[in-house]
């Protein structure tokens, strides 16, 4: 499949968008609970926080994608090395086909073709052949002493981080067939260069609809997604996401927003939704707020 010609994965988190809107300041902020403010505050922390989390999903399926490769060839040695978003993949096999991929990108920042950067490792666990259903992979953040002691050229990982931001919690992909995956996240929480933290648990489904075909490429992907989201912004405001199946969101990953969809937020019991099918363009950077019935142009930057 041709490449999308834009080459930008996603943003850089350490140059976070912010937005402008067509009336930021309105008197309905003086009357109810959330204010404009609260609402913008929950949309860059879920910009930044789908950046963290769905990269930690890019980098999972290129490793199935590997394993898979290797395992087909019944070539078990160890030590085999893939490049992976400016990495190394390494493989140890476990009982019949169980496998564990040591993705490692070394303390340094290295930048991958995404133009990403990255550091620290992981360790991606998959339970059979990913092309295969149902099967999970579950990820852990950085690289035990015990299991870099088996790989060339390998130290142990305390961590890993996607542009300065460190990336933590339970997560586990399932592979439902019919190019449908469930990501869930439990405890999710991103650490910021300066210290302060962000949360999120999501129960969510990616729809892969272009790029299959080059699986090991995912500058040509796109995805619909949908499901539940839940999260906590660095100052402590909590708040929810609703996507459903029928207005799922179209995300290619060489754009940093989504081409359509609607997400609907909950804040202090409180409904809004974005839409990003203003106006019908193609992958820019506009969506509309329904704000409390007042729409507003939001521009992300």
């Amino acid at each position: 499949m041709k490449k999308l010609a834009k080459f930008i994965t996603v943003a850089f988190i350490a140059t976070l968008p912010f937005f402008n809107s067509s009336c930021e300041k309105t008197t309905l902020d003086d009357e109810y609970d959330v204010s404009f403010e609260d609402a913008k505050s929950v949309m860059l922390t879920e910009v930044m926080l789908n950046i963290a989390y769905l990269d930690i999903f890019n980098v999972s399926m290129r490793a199935g994608a590997f394993a898979d490769e290797i395992l087909s060839s019944k070539t078990k040695n160890f030590g085999d090395n893939s490049e992976i978003l400016g990495g190394t993949m390494d493989i140890l096999f476990g009982p019949d086909i169980d496998t564990r991929v040591a993705a490692d990108w070394t303390d340094i920042n290295k930048i991958g073709e995404d133009n990403i950067s990255r550091r620290g490792g992981m360790i991606i666990n998959i339970d059979g052949f990913w092309r295969e259903t149902p099967t999970e992979i579950s990820v852990g953040f950085g690289i035990p002493a015990e299991i870099a002691s088996n790989l060339e050229g390998i130290e142990a990982r305390n961590a890993y981080y996607i542009n300065d931001y460190k990336v933590e919690g339970e997560v586990k992909f399932t592979n439902e067939g019919g190019n449908l995956y469930h990501i869930e996240i439990k405890n999710g929480i991103v650490t910021a260069p300066d210290g302060k933290v962000s949360k999120r648990n999501s129960n969510l489904y990616m729809k892969w609809k272009e790029g299959f075909e080059t699986k090991m490429d995912i500058t040509d992907d796109i995805w619909e997604m949908y499901g539940m989201l839940g999260g906590t912004t660095a100052n402590d405001l909590d708040y929810t996401i609703s996507i459903s199946d029928t207005d799922a969101l179209e995300k290619a990953t060489a754009y940093k927003y989504p081409n359509k969809g609607v997400a609907n937020f909950t804040i202090k019991g409180v409904k809004f939704s974005l839409d990003y099918a203003f106006e019908n363009e193609e992958y820019d950077n506009k969506a509309i707020l329904d704000f409390y019935g007042i729409n507003k142009l939001i521009e992300f930057e």
